[in-house]
């Protein structure tokens, strides 16, 4: 699969995984395990969230620790 996709669709579909298995993305552990910036694994969960509009959308939450 990592050889067919380029690495935005790649990671974008590994979110989508996570998110629809857990409701739940720790940006902090997404971003080290994609080693992506925490600004650009937002970016591709907003773009997720534009193209799942009608279906299901994902939110934000800032969780303290």
């Amino acid at each position: 699969l990592d050889n067919l996709l380029e690495s935005k669709v790649r990671n974008k579909v590994l979110i989508f995984m996570i998110l629809f298995n857990n409701n739940v993305l720790h940006l902090d552990k997404m971003s080290t395990y994609l080693n992506i910036s925490d600004v650009y694994l937002k970016y591709l969960v907003t773009e997720l969230n534009q193209l799942l509009q009608e279906r299901h959308g994902f939110n934000f939450k800032k969780i303290n620790t």
